[in-house]
């Protein structure tokens, strides 16, 4: 009896093991959680990827329901756009979809940042990074966009992933500070932390101040000012560090507050 019992507890210790040992298989099955439609506005066409929530229970299953947004934020930023004319030319859904899907799992950009997310997380057979806060406030930042100057010399502002500063001011992109960054902004644009009316008050202290006679000129102080004006915000230190802690145990890197 005692040798049957030691048999099968070495049974599950070995298959608890092996199980441990096998990689989370995520870049075969994008089809689960990715999406693409083609839509039409004004007479032109263009292509809608987005990520959705899976219904197949798997290893990754849990990491992209809880944090669609963020997966999302990948897959428009960190994929291939060579092949966005050739997909137009798809003649119906089905072929859009086939297509898309072939060229995502080849995409080795999505392709690597996809393995790294599920590595560091969901596997834990990859370090997490280590990201600063000041780095991340760096990031965070940039999705606040003065865009332009009107007629009357208001500034046209705007929270955006599509137009901000990020491109130009990051010499190394960081995919995942820039999702989380991001969405948690979003989340939090009204309501508890109202980055919106905090955003606001920091345009209306730029106002006090003449930054130049030059269009172009001003507009790039502005912008500059409004980086710095919102890093030494507390309602977006706070709620960066709240959604940290929220959901660290399925973020790939550990945030270290500056003193």
């Amino acid at each position: 009896m005692r040798r049957f019992f030691l048999t099968a507890l070495m049974l599950v210790f070995y298959h608890t093991i092996s199980r441990g040992q096998e990689k989370c298989d995520i870049t075969n099955h994008f089809g689960d959680f990715v999406t693409i439609e083609k839509n039409t506005f004004n007479d032109r066409q263009f292509l809608n990827k987005k990520v959705v929530e899976t219904e197949n229970p798997s290893c990754y299953s849990d990491l992209i329901n809880n944090h669609v947004p963020f997966v999302d934020y990948l897959l428009t930023h960190f994929t291939s756009k060579d092949n966005y004319q050739q997909l137009l030319k798809a003649e119906d859904s089905l072929q859009l979809r086939r297509l898309f899907l072939a060229d995502l799992k080849n995409d080795s950009l999505f392709t690597q940042v996809m393995s790294e997310l599920v590595g560091k997380t969901v596997d834990e057979q990859r370090a997490k990074d280590t990201v600063a806060m000041d780095d991340l406030l760096s990031v965070a930042v940039k999705f606040f966009n003065i865009r332009k100057i009107s007629e009357k010399g208001h500034y046209s502002v705007k929270v955006c992933t599509g137009r901000n500063e990020i491109e130009s001011t990051e010499k190394v992109r960081k995919p995942f500070v820039e999702a989380f960054a991001f969405t948690s902004i979003m989340e939090h644009y009204r309501g508890e932390y109202d980055l919106y009316g905090e955003f606001v008050q920091v345009v209306k202290k730029i106002y006090k101040v003449h930054l130049g006679i030059n269009e172009d000129e001003r507009l790039l102080r502005a912008q500059g000012a409004m980086f710095l004006l919102m890093r030494e915000n507390e309602a977006l230190r706070e709620m960066l560090i709240s959604e940290y802690e929220a959901n660290k145990n399925d973020l790939p890197f550990i945030l270290v507050r500056n003193s």
